[in-house]
């Protein structure tokens, strides 16, 4: 059951507080970080990344499912995790991690902000793919970017879970991109999604250059100047996003800021050139994933 909310919103100082007036974080997030710390290691071994992944048994299963897929399995079954990430590779392991635990957080209906549980995963799915072709092309941390991209909604889930346990529900509305919903917000609570993202992040271990690339994901100008550049690919991937999960017949939202495709050394061009590719990455990916649910769908916050 929900946990109750003991702090209005006039007391609220910051996203910190929201945060901790929440009460229990799940703790499933965790062996994302560390798996990226790994991977970021050229000398990780592959039994160090085995250790690692069968301390979450649903994560475990749904690598060995995906190993044994008609894509991946071409008829020959494996039954050991080091087989399934020597199969699939040290990418895209991450990779379906990264699915599997954000799955655990982001397949859920957002009251607040009107948003389905379906479209919530498909706009994170779509950023991360987008974020991770973006930063290949500007040789940045692929990594990094990808993750980004998958967790940069997340302070949506904590805003909603929050503003759904009080007496009077808050709603909150887009005005699409590229600064969505954080007018209201700020009005409402006087921070964005974006550093309330930032606070969960930080509580899960998260590298800071995580943290902060996300907290500054509507203004990538403002993020330290190590940070700026998965900020900007992040902004950037939220157009291609939308490029890739409007419906049919909605127009396009104007282009990220000049400021932005220039850091990355991109053009409107450019940006667009990666519409097709992301569309293609994007329904290869929901293809392989099926039923991306591990243990059924979860509360971002539970009692512990």
């Amino acid at each position: 059951m929900p946990i109750a909310v003991t702090a209005p919103v006039k007391d609220l100082f910051g996203p910190d507080d929201l945060i901790r007036d929440l009460g229990h974080l799940p703790s499933s997030p965790a062996v994302l970080p560390q798996l990226m710390s790994l991977l970021n290691d050229p000398a990780t071994s592959l039994d160090v990344v085995v250790d690692l992944i069968v301390l979450d048994a649903g994560i475990a299963a749904r690598l060995l499912q995906v190993a044994n897929s008609a894509y991946y399995g071409r008829g020959t079954r494996c039954e050991a995790i080091g087989e399934a990430v020597y199969r699939i590779g040290f990418l895209r392991t991450y990779e379906l991690v990264s699915f599997a635990v954000a799955s655990r957080l982001l397949l859920r209906p957002l009251a607040t902000y009107g948003i389905s549980a379906e479209e919530l995963w498909r706009r994170s799915v779509a950023s991360a793919i987008a974020a991770e072709l973006l930063a290949n092309r500007c040789d940045l941390n692929t990594n990094l970017a990808y993750t980004a991209g998958l967790f940069h909604g997340i302070g949506l889930v904590a805003i909603d879970t929050w503003t759904r346990n009080r007496e009077s529900p808050t709603r909150i509305r887009s005005v699409g991109y590229p600064m969505e919903t954080t007018t209201d917000e700020i009005s409402e609570l006087g921070f964005t999604n974006a550093a309330a993202a930032a606070s969960v992040l930080r509580s899960w271990k998260f590298p800071e250059a995580l943290v902060e690339s996300i907290r500054w994901q509507f203004k990538p100008s403002a993020a330290a100047p190590n940070n700026q550049s998965i900020a900007c690919v992040l902004s950037a991937a939220k157009w291609l996003r939308d490029a890739v999960v409007l419906s049919s017949g909605q127009a396009l939202p104007r282009l990220p800021d000049a400021w932005i495709l220039q850091s990355l050394g991109q053009t409107s061009a450019d940006l667009e050139s990666l519409i097709d590719d992301t569309r293609r990455a994007f329904d290869k990916a929901t293809f392989l994933l099926g039923d991306v649910r591990v243990g059924g769908e979860g509360a971002f916050l539970q009692t512990a």
